[in-house]
C-alpha cells in the first residue's frame, strides 16, 4: 500500500500506485490504459468501489486527465485520480485494480481538512488561555505544511531565549528530522542565521554518537557546504579540549574520508591553517596500513599537494618519520619521467630541494635501483649544476662516495664535450679534488683511458699521448695576454725540465703562431726523454704558461 495525503475537496490530483508480475513479483512497466484484463476502481470509506475510466498519457508531464495512467519507473506508475473521489464528506479513500496476471500496489489517501492562516495572522495554541502558560501538545498521525506563496517558507519556527525553535528528537533507529530535497535543485533543509554572530545550525552529539550525520545519494553530497560572497566559511568545524573538529573515515579502496576539490583557478580543495602558535593546519595519521594521506596530481601542472612555505622560516610541508618509518615515502610514477619528488626553486638563489642530515644520518640518503641510480643530478640548460655538495664550517666533506664491493663510490660520465668530473680548486690553498687510498694498497685515484682519450685531463697537465724518448710534432699551446684575452703576434720562448732537471731551450726552438693565441712548436725525442716533462712558455706582455707532461712508456 502507498500512502498520499490530500486537502478534502483538492481537484487535479496525481497519486502512485504500483503493478508487478502476479507469479514471480517483478516489476510490471509496460501497462497503459488499454492493457488487457485493466480494471482500477477507487472506494470512499463507507461506499461502495467506483470503477475508474481509464485514460492515455503521453508524457509524465502531461497536464492532467482524469483517469489517465503511465508508467513512471521500476513499476510505479502515475495515476490521475478523478475529482469525485477526493470530495469532502469522508477522511480516507483506497484505490485499486486488476490487470491480467498481474497484482496492484494500491495506495491509501487520508483527505484532511486544511487550516488557512489569513495574512499576518498568529496561530497560537495555549494550554492554560493566558500567555506564558505551558505550551500545547499537539498530537497528529501527520502534519503537512504547504506554502501558498513563491519564494516563502512553508513553516516558520522561532526558538525564545536559549530554547530551540525546533527540537526533534528521533525515534528508536529513525531521524527526528529527516528532510527530502526537491527534485531538482531545493535543498533538504536549509538553516539561515539570523543577525549579529548567530549559528545557522548546532548540532551536538549524544555519547558516541555524532552531531550531525550526512550520507550523499548515488552521485550527491552528503553534506554540501558553500562560502560566503567575501570572506565567509562553507564550514567551520572547531574541536573541543581532546576532540577532533573533524573525523572522516573512507570506506573500501576508493571512497575518501573526504574528497575536496579545488576551483578553477587559484582557490583550494581545503585550505588548512595552523593556529597562531603550534598547532597543524592539517594532520594526517594512518591506520594500521592505510596511507595519513594520498593526494594525486592531475595533468602535467596540478599538482597533489601544492605546499607553499611561510615568509620567513616556516615550512610548506613539515614531515618526520617515526621509528624506523619515512617522513615522506613518494614513489615515482609508472611511466618513464614521472618523478617520485620534484623540488624547484621558486626565487633566484633559492634551493629546490634542501636536505639537513642529524648526527651521523644523512640529509639525503639515495639507493639506486637494479640499473638505475640513487641520485640522478642533470645541470641546467646554461651553468647550473645537476648535483653540487658544499661542505659547512669546519673540514666537512661536500660530497661523500663510498663504494660497495666493485661499484664505485661515485661514477661521473662526461658528456659529448663536457667533463665528467670537474673540480675546482679554493681561493687560496684548497685542492679542486683530492682522492686519498684508505688501507692497504688500494689506489687514491685510479684513471683508465678508453681508445684515444686521457685517463686524466686538467687544466695544464698532458698524459696518455707523448711518449718517452720520441719525437712529437705540432704541440699546440695556448698565451694569454696580462688581462686575460688571447695573446696574438708574442714572440714565445718554451723552454723544458725533464725528471726535476733544470729548464733548457727545446732542441728545435721554433714557435709558429696559429691564431687567435694559439702557437705551435715540436717536442725532439731529447726534450721528452724523461717520466716527467715540465714546459714554460714565456712572452713579453703575456702571463707564463706552465705544462706538466707525464709520458708514457714508448713501445
Amino acid at each position: 500500500m502507498i500512502y498520499h495525503q490530500i486537502d478534502k475537496g483538492s481537484t487535479s490530483q496525481q497519486i502512485t500506485i504500483r503493478i508487478v508480475d502476479s507469479t514471480d513479483g517483478t516489476p510490471e512497466t509496460g501497462v497503459v490504459f488499454n492493457t488487457s484484463g485493466i480494471d482500477l476502481w477507487y472506494r470512499r470509506h463507507g461506499a461502495a468501489k467506483t470503477s475508474i475510466t481509464e485514460a492515455t498519457l503521453s508524457a509524465l508531464t502531461d497536464a492532467f486527465s482524469s483517469g489517465g495512467i503511465l508508467h513512471i519507473g521500476d513499476g510505479y506508475y502515475r495515476l490521475d485520480i478523478p475529482d469525485a473521489a477526493l470530495a469532502s464528506g469522508v477522511d480516507r479513500v483506497t484505490v485499486g485494480g486488476t490487470v491480467t496476471g498481474m497484482i496492484v500496489i494500491g495506495a491509501q489517501i487520508d483527505l484532511t481538512n486544511p487550516v488557512t492562516v489569513s495574512s499576518g495572522a498568529v496561530l497560537s495554541y495555549l494550554r492554560d488561555g493566558a500567555h506564558g502558560g505551558t505550551a500545547a501538545v499537539i498530537t497528529a498521525e501527520r502534519i503537512v505544511v504547504a506554502s501558498t506563496t513563491s519564494n516563502e517558507p512553508g513553516l516558520k519556527i522561532t526558538g525564545n531565549g536559549t530554547a530551540a525553535g525546533t527540537l526533534s528528537t528521533g525515534g528508536a533507529t529513525g531521524p527526528g528530522i529527516d528532510a527530502v530535497g526537491g527534485g531538482t535543485s531545493g535543498a533538504g533543509m536549509r538553516t539561515r542565521a539570523a543577525a549579529g554572530n548567530s549559528i545557522g545550525l548546532d548540532a551536538v552529539g549524544a555519547g558516541t554518537q555524532p552531531g550531525l550525520k550526512a550520507t550523499g545519494g548515488a552521485t550527491g553530497h552528503g553534506f554540501h557546504a558553500l562560502g560566503g560572497a567575501t570572506s565567509g566559511d562553507g564550514a567551520v568545524i572547531a574541536g573541543q579540549t581532546s576532540g577532533h573538529g573533524l573525523t572522516a573515515t573512507g570506506v573500501g579502496t576508493t571512497k575518501h574520508g573526504v574528497n575536496a576539490t579545488g576551483g578553477a583557478t587559484t582557490s583550494a580543495g581545503i585550505s588548512a591553517t595552523g593556529g597562531a602558535t603550534s598547532g597543524d593546519g592539517i594532520i594526517a595519521a594512518a591506520a594500521t596500513s592505510g596511507h595519513g594521506l594520498v593526494a594525486t596530481g592531475v595533468g602535467t601542472t596540478k599538482h597533489g599537494v601544492s605546499a607553499t612555505g611561510g615568509s620567513t622560516t616556516s615550512h610548506g610541508i613539515s614531515a618526520t618519520g617515526g621509528g624506523v618509518g619515512h617522513g615522506i615515502l613518494a614513489t615515482s610514477g609508472s611511466g618513464s619521467t614521472g618523478d617520485g619528488i620534484r623540488a624547484t626553486a621558486a626565487s633566484t638563489n633559492g634551493n629546490g630541494l634542501n636536505a639537513l642530515g642529524v648526527g651521523t644520518g644523512m640529509g639525503v640518503q639515495g639507493t639506486g635501483g637494479a640499473t638505475g641510480h640513487g641520485i640522478n643530478g642533470i645541470g641546467g640548460a646554461t651553468s647550473g649544476s645537476g648535483l653540487r655538495g658544499v661542505g659547512t664550517a669546519g673540514n666537512s666533506s661536500g660530497v661523500a662516495a663510498v663504494g660497495q664491493g666493485s661499484a664505485a663510490g661515485l661514477q661521473a660520465t662526461g658528456g659529448a664535450t663536457g667533463a665528467g668530473i670537474r673540480g675546482t680548486g679554493g681561493a687560496t690553498s684548497g685542492a679542486g679534488l683530492v682522492a686519498a687510498a684508505a688501507a692497504g694498497n688500494s689506489d687514491g685515484a685510479t684513471f683508465t683511458p678508453a681508445g684515444t682519450g686521457l685517463g686524466m685531463n686538467y687544466t695544464n697537465t698532458v698524459a696518455g699521448r707523448i711518449k718517452k724518448n720520441t719525437a712529437f710534432t705540432n704541440f699546440m699551446i695556448k698565451m694569454e695576454l696580462t688581462d686575460g684575452s688571447p695573446g696574438t703576434g708574442l714572440t714565445v720562448t718554451v723552454q723544458r725540465a725533464i725528471d726535476g732537471g733544470a729548464f733548457a731551450a727545446l732542441a728545435v726552438t721554433t714557435v709558429t703562431e696559429i691564431s687567435a693565441g694559439w702557437y705551435k712548436f715540436n717536442l725532439a725525442a731529447a726534450d721528452v726523454n724523461g717520466d716527467s716533462i715540465a714546459i714554460k712558455a714565456t712572452a713579453t706582455g703575456a702571463k707564463q704558461l706552465d705544462l706538466l707532461i707525464l709520458t708514457q712508456v714508448a713501445g
